[in-house]
């Protein structure tokens, strides 16, 4: 018989460690190969979006940015010097220049430019004659009005403010005791009895301003006094408005009672709405954002079913009525005879009401599918207003963007009208001599002239020059220049609304994970203290003095959140630029199919006008759409870029499967949000305007005087407050709306990387309401399990 094999040595039972998670022994690794680190090493803590290493990111689309600036800049210093378009004229053989005069040049009835065309190059001004439009050019416009002298005749009291080629020779010769001397009537085109009132080709010199290169008629200004005029006396403003009291006056009263409010308007109209608005976003964090949403739903269903209730009311009582035909039997029991309700109208009516049924049931069975994700969207709404009360300064970044908005606008205004006034100055006859070129604007340039008409339409010694716009036809080189400069605003005003939304992004990231990492690396050091045997103090709590003044070392969630977050989002510029840029594509796209769309209607008539019409409001249909999807899209992009750093085509594709995976909650918190920001405008602005009416209304002053006995009336002031208090609420709004969806993109990335998610530990205090939701549809507990092993203990 074979020897037994010798017994293999008996292995060292290890102690049964309850605890799966606990690190091993000394001396021992865990995960075989795939793990070569020590495990009692000091471990590192898992990176959230507060601590990953970012890099810069998209910076090919900020450099095309940049080189758009450039080359926006340089087309307007071109339109500017002249250089911008190599070829004007008829025969595209003289040089254009840039005369932004001409762009703002009033056009009187003869076609002329005034203060530009050589016949009214001293009449920079433009004075209505008549109530159809027609202008005059005049040197100056007068500030008073002039009171006709009876020694003179009609035209000569008339004539400076006349469309001198509309006057009939006959008058322009008349004595003032002639009877065509003394008839304003015609030369006014009023009749006697005042039905027909300025048709004429003249007008009285009246008192005016100057509105640009316009005369504007004062409000107050009265037709003067003139025998047989039966308009005598009467202002402006009365022929307008019919009404005795003038508009200077009903302004000047309101004005008055602005002056004597002020203070009242605009504490209450920034301070006040803004104290309403946090006001409000705290009772939506206690609860009030379950009333208002649940609320809404229940308006909505009652509306759609109270409506389609109604009309099948209707539909019987129509069908009722109806005696046009008989029943099957031969008999008639309508209740009405010749009512005038046709049998397609009664059907109607039916379908209608079957409709608003249909619409309900659907909206009752859309409300129970996402019901869950309704209820984890207010509690997004309720941390998101604790995140803005804690920054209040992120609401301010708003102004900064407008400030940025206006200073490119600033010289973009600028470039973009001296491209738009390309043209050049065509002289029409010489200024004598054997010279082939004359002198048009007496500056030193020589323009080319026709010696053929000199002596015979024009006086040999006398320049005549008009102004000519260059060719702006579409395709043309100033409609591209224009088009480059429409683009290079497209892009420049979306890149600052995306960067706006990637700083807020940034700065709600930063306080949904505030004092994660310090609560990472202290279970990492005490993990790694407790598997070596040692013992770690903790550490001393600070102050409440401290924590009031400068905010919880660990856990700080105030303004200073907003700075660090405007410093990492100094990563990610290129990527507001990627973003933007798509959106400006789409924007210039709709632009050039609107320029079409116009050029259409001039060129084409009858049925080719009417289909090319449908056809281009149906691309416009689909751009407008296709542009709100990509806004959507963009802004959750620039939210992913927050927190997980990615650039722009990355996070836009994130972007677009997480709507995708998340269906229900997204269109949970669209609903949320919308329900949010409609009610909370509505209760911003009414509760400001009710607050400031009563305040103006009953506080006094020293003198015992309310507001409302200093004005005129309440109302102006008043809707100015309701007015202001819009703008704020909608700033406000918006701001909360954008941490709305920050707080939903985080808990998707808190729930992805951390088990147990950072939002349910118990130093995440600010996250409270989101736990609890987390924690009511988390699995419950077992009891079975525990009493089966109760050595899990």
């Amino acid at each position: 018989m074979a020897e037994d094999a010798a017994p293999a040595p008996a292995e060292e039972k290890k102690p049964y460690n309850p605890d799966p998670n606990a690190l091993p022994p000394k001396g021992e690794s865990s995960g075989g190969c795939c793990v070569k680190s020590d495990p009692h090493a000091k471990a590192e803590p898992h990176k959230c979006p507060t601590s990953i290493d970012r890099g810069y990111t998209d910076c090919l689309a900020l450099l095309l940015l940049i080189a758009c600036w450039v080359i926006t800049t340089g087309v307007g210093v071109s339109a500017m010097q002249g250089t911008l378009l190599s070829k004007c004229g008829a025969d595209g053989d003289q040089a254009c220049e840039g005369n932004a005069r001409a762009l703002l040049a009033p056009t009187d009835y003869k076609g002329r430019m005034c203060g530009v065309d050589s016949s009214v190059s001293n009449k920079p001004y433009g004075y209505l004659v008549s109530k159809y439009g027609d202008i005059v050019c005049v040197n100056e416009c007068p500030s008073k009005t002039a009171t006709p002298d009876f020694t003179e005749s009609a035209y000569t009291n008339l004539k400076h403010y006349c469309m001198q080629s509309e006057v009939s020779s006959s008058y322009k010769t008349a004595s003032y005791a002639s009877t065509k001397g003394q008839d304003y009537l015609t030369l006014l085109g009023t009749s006697t009895d005042g039905s027909t009132y300025l048709e004429g080709p003249c007008m009285f010199e009246l008192g005016s301003f100057e509105l640009g290169y316009y005369c504007g008629f004062n409000p107050d200004s009265k037709l003067p006094v003139v025998p047989g005029f039966p308009l005598s006396n009467q202002s402006i403003t009365s022929l307008i408005t019919g009404d005795g009291k003038s508009a200077t006056s009903y302004l000047a009263d309101f004005i008055s009672d602005l002056v004597v409010t002020k203070d009242a308007i605009f504490g209450f109209g920034f301070a006040i709405a803004l104290m309403v608005a946090f006001v409000y976003s705290y009772l939506m964090t206690l609860g009030l954002v379950d009333c208002v949403v649940w609320g809404c739903i229940l308006v909505v269903f009652a509306l759609f079913f109270g409506l389609g209730g109604y009309m099948y009311y209707t539909y019987q009582q129509w069908d009722a009525a109806n005696c046009d035909a008989p029943d099957d039997d031969g008999s008639t029991d309508c209740t009405g005879l010749n009512v005038a309700h046709s049998d397609n109208e009664i059907d109607g009516m039916m379908y209608v009401s079957y409709f608003c049924f249909g619409v309900s049931a659907l909206w009752v069975a859309f409300i129970i599918c996402i019901c869950s994700k309704i209820r984890l969207a207010c509690a997004f709404v309720k941390v998101a207003g604790t995140a803005v009360r804690d920054m209040p300064i992120v609401l301010f970044f708003p102004v900064v963007q407008i400030a940025g908005l206006l200073l490119f606008l600033l010289p973009w205004m600028y470039y973009m009208a001296f491209v738009q006034a390309q043209g050049l100055f065509l002289c029409e006859n010489t200024c004598g001599g054997d010279s082939d070129y004359c002198n048009g604007m007496k500056d030193g340039k020589q323009f080319d002239c026709s010696l053929s008409e000199v002596g015979s339409t024009y006086p040999s010694n006398e320049t005549k020059y008009t102004w000519e716009w260059a060719d702006a036809s579409i395709g043309s080189d100033q409609d591209l220049a224009s088009s480059w400069m429409m683009f290079s605003y497209f892009w420049t005003s979306q890149f600052i609304v995306a960067m706006g939304q990637l700083v807020m992004a940034m700065t709600f990231v930063l306080w949904y994970f505030a004092g994660y990492d310090a609560d990472q690396e202290e279970q990492v050091a005490v993990q790694t203290a407790a598997a070596e045997g040692e013992k770690i103090e903790p550490k001393k709590p600070v102050g409440c003095c401290y924590k009031l003044i400068c905010g919880d070392p660990d856990n700080y969630r105030g303004n200073g959140l907003f700075f660090k977050g405007l410093h990492l989002v100094l990563y990610h510029v290129g990527t507001a630029a990627a973003g933007s840029l798509v959106i400006a594509i789409i924007q210039f796209i709709r632009y050039m199919v609107a320029k079409i769309q116009a050029q259409c209607n001039k060129s084409l008539t009858g049925t080719a006008k009417t289909i090319a019409n449908i056809v281009l409001c149906c691309i416009q249909c689909c751009l407008y759409c296709l542009e709100k999807c990509m806004k959507f899209i963009n802004k959750h992009a620039y939210i992913i870029t927050a927190v997980k750093g990615k650039s722009f085509c990355a996070a836009a594709c994130d972007s677009f499967w997480l709507i995708v995976r998340n269906i229900r909650l997204i269109a949970a918190l669209t609903m949320v949000q919308e329900f949010s920001i409609i009610i909370g405008k509505m209760l911003i602005v009414m509760a400001t305007g009710t607050l400031s009416y009563m305040y103006m209304q009953s506080v006094t002053n020293a003198a015992g005087l309310t507001m409302a006995d200093q004005t005129n009336s309440l109302i102006g002031p008043t809707l100015f407050v309701m007015i202001l208090a819009y703008f704020m609420a909608d700033m406000f709004l918006n701001t909360y709306s954008m941490a709305m969806d920050v707080m939903m993109h985080c808990y998707l990335s808190d729930k992805e990387a951390n088990s147990p998610m950072w939002a349910t530990n118990e130093k995440a205090t600010h996250l409270a309401p989101l736990a609890k939701v987390i924690g009511e549809n988390g699995p419950k507990d077992d009891p079975k399990k525990d009493t089966e092993n109760p050595s899990a203990e």
